[in-house]
């Protein structure tokens, strides 16, 4: 792998599939969009020049992995670029309050859904379309709420050993009237079961099973950054260095704490969680990018991600390894293979003693 080049990366959304709605779109008003065969990986520069005809509007189409990336533009007034074209950004999804921002700002934007904000002169397209919600189960009364999940983050770390409520609320920060309400709910599912004064895990592997099932690996805020590098270690220790330059709590999840601990294949990013978003100003090895980038850095919806970390000897900060677990199943590319590792090698719950 070029590591300066970052050419190994996850898997990204099929961008193109935002160029044939698009296409669709403008179709049916009567209107082409050239040439009419060209993709994002024919364009230069990962992005494409294109017209809308009859008008011959120029356009510069570019594709952006994240909501973020899109608002960012949108906040610095970008719609079009130095040569005049106004410019249309690919998403892998659109959603109705940034199709807003968009409209306010002038700024054009399509995703792989069908969902499009066109504005031109001649032409307006605005359509979005709601995409129902299947494949995720509802977390409402559930343990694995970004909050609840810090008990179960907590009973697997400590697993075989049964645990006091009172040791439960003072490893994850939350209130003592929470971790009761909380018990009586995995002793109901039959994950737990009270032993006298404490909580016994009794089905680990139903509970971490679950978890991953209903992780929201979303919910975390990605910054992305290039970053030059001999190695991926050497990599892994600037990205440490710039964090503790900087005062931040860091631990590493995904492709790189798998990699500290049980790797399997080439890492495709490094990837770790922080306490808060970096000053640009104070960077010194990392550059802030919209879009591609060697480096992701996480800030977490909740902060119990830090809970449990593994401080394996003469290596970064990890988080643990049931959080490594449910990251990496929810990400893309040869990621899940790689959490089956974590699971077989970091994660084999032995019984519990009687």
């Amino acid at each position: 792998m070029n590591y300066a080049r970052g050419k190994d990366r996850v898997v990204r959304p099929s961008y193109n599939g935002g160029l044939v709605a698009l296409r669709e779109a403008l179709a049916a008003r009567g209107f082409a969009l050239k040439p009419e065969n060209a993709t994002l990986e024919s364009g230069k520069g990962g992005g494409l020049e294109a017209t809308v005809e009859p008008g011959r509007v120029r356009l510069r189409i570019e594709r952006r992995s994240s909501v973020q990336s899109v608002l960012n533009a949108v906040r610095g007034g970008l719609s079009t670029d130095a040569r005049g074209r106004r410019l249309l950004f690919l998403v892998p999804h659109l959603t109705p309050g940034m199709l807003d921002e968009c409209r306010k700002a002038g700024v054009c934007a399509a995703d792989s859904d069908g969902n499009i904000l066109l504005a031109v002169p001649g032409l307006y397209v605005e359509h979005y379309r709601q995409k129902p919600r299947t494949s995720r189960p509802s977390l409402t009364g559930s343990v694995f709420t970004a909050r609840s999940s810090r008990l179960v983050r907590a009973l697997l770390a400590k697993y075989p050993c049964a645990c006091r409520q009172t040791e439960l609320v003072e490893w994850t920060g939350v209130s003592p009237g929470y971790v009761s309400t909380r018990i009586k709910t995995l002793e109901g599912d039959g994950y737990v079961r009270r032993d006298g004064e404490k909580v016994r895990l009794t089905e680990p592997d139903r509970l971490l099973t679950d978890w991953a099932r209903s992780y929201r690996f979303d919910r975390h805020l990605r910054l992305r950054y290039a970053i030059s590098m001999a190695s991926y270690e050497q990599g892994l220790d600037k990205v440490k260095a710039e964090m503790d330059r900087l005062g931040l709590r860091c631990a590493f999840t995904g492709w790189s704490a798998a990699y500290l601990a049980a790797p399997f294949g080439e890492p495709e990013n490094i990837m770790a969680y922080v306490s808060g978003r970096p000053d640009p100003r104070q960077l010194r090895f990392l550059h802030p990018v919209d879009d591609g980038g060697d480096v992701v850095l996480l800030i977490p919806h909740d902060e119990g991600v830090f809970q449990f970390a593994v401080d394996l000897p003469g290596k970064p900060l990890l988080v643990s390894y049931a959080q490594l677990y449910v990251d990496l199943t929810r990400m893309s590319g040869r990621a899940p293979e790689q959490a089956d590792v974590v699971r077989k090698k970091c994660l084999t719950f032995t019984e519990a003693p009687a």
